[in-house]
């Protein structure tokens, strides 16, 4: 749900503008984490995996030779 999107936003903005925005989101999901609380951890799952899919996953394989 979040790679077409971020691959969109990366065509406009550039690549390198969309990793640090979804390594700040992915840091923001393991922060979410650390809170001893079960619905609180989901919450932080969810906004992790979505930042790891927004570029992590798609446009970093199209930076390997």
């Amino acid at each position: 749900m979040t790679s077409p999107w971020a691959g969109a936003l990366a065509s406009r903005r550039g690549r390198l503008g969309v990793l640090v925005g979804s390594t700040a989101i992915m840091a923001a999901g393991a922060a979410l984490m650390a809170i001893p609380l079960v619905p609180v951890i989901v919450a932080g799952l969810l906004v992790f995996t979505a930042g790891f899919f927004a570029f992590s996953r798609e446009d970093l394989d199209g930076w390997l030779p």
